[in-house]
């Protein structure tokens, strides 16, 4: 941590040295007059679709050498469901079966009844299953989403701004350290929301302009994944896109009522409706019920503290392992209760926001944001990019955990104002146009140095000690003749957060099963359940690891 800040000290610095050293250089009194917007010079140079395409490459060929350099482990709760998800997936199947002996394979941000399933939205999930079905990896799923998010935004910025500025926004994207070693590096996504918002703030600002099929088909989607990615911050985002489109299409000044059929309200209601009946199916097949998420399941079994701050505590559960009940009822409630004073709350939400700024913007980014931010205007455009990113920053903000991927559906804006902040640097009027050049031009090579100090950093970085001690212990067993069972005992001492217990989608099927140690009763019926599995017992607080067989 202390790296850490002693890293972004030395950005800041470098930054401001920067605008200190464009602020001393002087326009040369004979040179040539400033020469009209490079756009009108070179029309032709770069096509769109090459932009677009470019930075979807880019991103995967980066997001792939990177995982290559140093293969992700999954160790955080979250990943081991989304696998869980990608594996039920890849089977063909949205939830799986209760396990008769389900009792001994609860765990974290899973659900056992009314069916085995991750309790999040499917979006991750499915990219995750679509690297399993292409190459047997899911990491592979994680590169094509790192992908179609650089992809997204730089047709986003195509839509925004004139197309040198939407390459030069696209290809720095591609070198932001959230995206390919944060996002990219592990299994719990945000570059799929972060795709969902491109898709529809791009649509957006293209149907402001005129109904467009195409258009309209793109922001439809974007909304879609966004429903199934992130559906309580992508729901208030498309709050504003749908009121200013009403307005657009309904107000004074709008297009022929068969053109907004054509154009705009088939093409969008189709695929709205194709993603309704999606998310409605799927909620029918994991929980019963079309109108239950499985987050609700979820919660309703094992959740302590409320997702929102201004929420009511539930009924404790009555949990059958203590580390699930450490886990709910220790840092999770901890971290409701602290916000239920009005100090609390604003000092929670202050590390919260310092985190945000400090993935998505850093000190060497946060000079152009704020010039877009200090010069918004007449560009009511820019208005609504960031009236939008507020409102949904605000809302984020009543959530008892904020966590960077959570804000990942206004990502797109947040860039969006980042490179039209460098368009007003670099346009400073007068004497100053060899300022902005200057400031620009630094600013950009300390991102990207920064972004390939973070690089050799994450290359060189250990993956935690848990997630390898895991693997290590999985892939010897994978190696091992036969098929294996698990016991995992932990101490009254364990920490919650490094957890052992998680399965593949058919549990039955596995070559090695994890479960949890209840007691001697409860583990005779699961070994005679499994009788034909050489049954392991593993002490996870012994140091070093004790795996030893089961006599």
């Amino acid at each position: 941590m202390s790296g850490s800040v002693v890293a972004t000290a030395i950005e800041a610095a470098c930054a401001l040295a920067i605008l200190g050293f464009a602020g001393r250089t002087r326009a040369n009194p004979g040179a040539a007059p400033p020469q009209p917007a490079a756009a009108n010079r070179h029309p032709a140079r770069t096509s769109r679709a090459k932009v677009i395409a470019g930075c979807g490459l880019l991103a995967f060929a980066l997001n792939a050498l990177m995982s290559l350099l140093n293969p992700p482990l999954p160790a955080i709760h979250d990943e081991f469901s989304y696998l869980l998800a990608a594996d039920t997936f890849a089977h063909g199947r949205c939830a799986n079966p209760p396990h008769p002996m389900a009792v001994h394979f609860e765990t974290f941000h899973v659900i056992q009844w009314p069916t085995y399933a991750s309790k999040y939205p499917p979006a991750q999930g499915l990219a995750l299953a679509a690297g399993v079905l292409l190459a047997g990896r899911p990491i592979v799923g994680v590169w094509l989403g790192t992908a179609l998010a650089a992809a997204a935004v730089a047709w986003m910025l195509c839509g925004w701004l004139p197309r040198r500025w939407a390459a030069f926004g696209g290809l720095l994207f591609v070198v932001q350290g959230i995206l390919q070693l944060s996002w990219g590096q592990g299994y719990w996504g945000g570059a799929i929301a972060t795709l969902g918002g491109a898709l529809l703030f791009g649509g957006w600002v293209r149907l402001m302009r005129a109904p467009r099929a195409l258009a309209s088909v793109l922001l439809a989607l974007g909304a879609a994944v966004l429903a199934a990615s992130r559906p309580f911050e992508g729901f208030v985002a498309c709050v504003p896109v749908a009121v200013t489109l009403a307005g657009r299409f309904l107000g004074g000044n709008r297009p022929a009522w068969r053109e907004t059929l054509v154009q705009f309200l088939l093409p969008a209601g189709a695929v709205g409706a194709a993603a309704a009946g999606g998310m409605l199916s799927y909620n029918a097949c994991v929980t019963g019920s079309p109108w239950k998420l499985p987050y609700q399941v979820h919660e309703a079994a094992y959740g302590a503290a409320p997702v929102f701050v201004f929420q009511s505590k539930p009924p404790v559960p009555a949990y059958r392992h203590a580390v699930l009940r450490d886990f709910h009822t220790g840092w999770a409630l901890e971290a409701y209760e602290r916000q239920q004073t009005l100090a609390g709350f604003m000092t929670e939400k202050a590390a919260a926001f310092l985190m945000l700024w400090w993935y998505f913007l850093r000190p060497t980014l946060t000079i152009p944001f704020c010039a877009a931010l200090m010069r918004l205007g007449r560009r009511r455009p820019f208005r609504f990019a960031a009236g939008t990113l507020a409102l949904t920053l605000a809302a984020a903000s009543t959530v008892t955990w904020l966590k960077p991927h959570y804000v990942a559906p206004v990502y797109p804006l947040i860039w969006l104002l980042t490179i039209q902040g460098f368009r007003q640097l670099r346009a400073m009027p007068g004497r100053g146009e060899r300022r902005g050049r200057g400031v620009v031009r630094g600013l950009v090579m300390l991102n990207i140095a920064v972004f390939v100090f973070e690089a050799a950093l994450y290359v060189k970085t250990p993956q935690p000690e848990f997630a390898r001690e895991r693997a290590s212990i999985a892939a010897r067993l994978e190696q091992t003749a036969g098929r294996h069972l698990v016991i995992v005992q932990y101490s009254p001492e364990h920490n919650p957060h490094a957890e052992w217990v998680y399965n593949a989608a058919d549990i039955d099927a596995a070559k090695v099963v994890w479960a949890r140690a209840i007691d001697a009763q409860h583990d005779a019926r699961l070994i005679d359940y499994f009788q034909e599995r050489r049954v392991w017992v593993l002490n996870a607080d012994l140091q070093p690891i004790a795996l030893r067989e089961s006599e």
